[in-house]
Order: structure tokens, then C-alpha cells, then sequence
């Protein structure tokens, strides 16, 4: 049997309460929930506390925060500053729009085989700008919100697979060259 250490459940339920604050007024990093399943889950570890706390102290002993109310549980689909993740999601998709070569990118679908449109990270890097065109029109907050962290990897991610297809297109172009000197 766990021996229970009373002053780290009073920081737990302490930590929990923090969690369940940060949580709600400026949302979370979970790239798959939403913030207020996270939120209901941090309740929980929150009543467990509360309830070790009651197994494990004498009434006399109850630490100040045991009496702070715990929090209800909020909707599911709840997120924390839902009109600055869209704002930053638009502002992400128009500066991904905006790159020079997005273009040839795209048209690279229709002359290059799956395995090569993997390789150069022409699908990965097409496909990003996709999804959160789709997750804006969908009004998907946790999509756009992990999406919204890639910016300059974005970035990155097209300009390395636009160097990419450039050498691709150099050997096919030298291939060409050499059949035609051949014939």
C-alpha cells in the first residue's frame, strides 16, 4: 500500500486548480481536444485530490484550497479564445498563399508519383495549407489552432520541397537532353 504525502496532495490539488485557470481563460497546446475536454479532465484530477484529501486528513486538517469550489464542467467543444485563434489562423493561410512557388507545388501533383510527391514533402507541405483551409471553412478551432504553430516550419517545409522538385526536374530535364542527343 501507497503511503499518501499530505503536502504533495495539497500541491496537486493546488497544481490542478492552476491547470483548470490557465486552462480556461487561455486555452491549451493538445493538437487533438479540445480545451474543454481538457478542462473536464483536469476536474477530475481535481475531485480525486479532493476526495484523497478527505481520506487522508482530519476535517481539522483540510488545507484552504480543499474549500475553493470546484469547478463545473464545462461543454466539450469549449475553447479558450476562440476569435484570436481564427484572426491567426487567416493570417497563417494568407502568408502560406502568399509563398512564390506555391504553385508550381500544387502542379507537381499532376506530373510526379506518389512516392516522389512524399519525398520531396510536396504532399505534407500542400496538404498543411489544405486542412486549414478546410478547418476555417469548418470553424475547426483545434485543428486551426495546431495548424497555427506551424507557420515558419511552413515555410521551411515548402522552400525545402521546392528545392527538391527543382532537382527532380534538372535530372528529367538532362534525361530528356540525353535521349534526344542519343536518337
Amino acid at each position: 500500500m501507497k503511503i499518501i504525502d499530505k503536502d504533495e496532495t495539497v500541491q496537486e490539488l493546488n497544481t490542478g486548480f492552476e491547470r483548470w485557470d490557465i486552462l480556461y481563460n487561455y486555452g491549451g497546446n493538445d493538437p487533438m481536444w479540445s480545451d474543454g475536454v481538457n478542462l473536464n479532465l483536469v476536474r477530475n484530477h481535481i475531485i480525486a485530490y479532493k476526495k484523497r484529501i478527505e481520506e487522508t486528513f482530519s476535517k481539522e486538517e483540510y488545507p484552504d484550497i480543499y474549500y475553493r469550489d470546484t469547478p463545473l464542467e464545462v461543454n466539450d467543444d469549449y475553447m479558450a479564445n476562440p476569435n484570436e485563434i481564427k484572426a491567426t489562423a487567416k493570417q497563417v493561410i494568407d502568408s502560406w498563399k502568399g509563398y512564390f512557388y506555391l504553385d508550381e507545388l500544387k502542379s507537381a501533383n499532376y506530373y510526379l508519383d506518389k512516392y516522389q510527391l512524399v519525398e520531396t514533402g510536396i504532399q505534407q507541405a500542400v496538404n498543411r495549407i489544405n486542412v486549414l483551409e478546410t478547418a476555417i471553412q469548418d470553424d475547426d478551432l483545434v485543428t486551426m489552432r495546431r495548424l497555427n504553430n506551424y507557420g515558419e516550419q511552413q515555410f521551411e517545409d515548402m522552400k525545402t520541397a521546392f528545392e527538391k522538385l527543382q532537382e527532380i526536374n534538372r535530372e528529367e530535364e538532362h534525361q530528356i537532353f540525353f535521349a534526344e542527343i542519343l536518337q
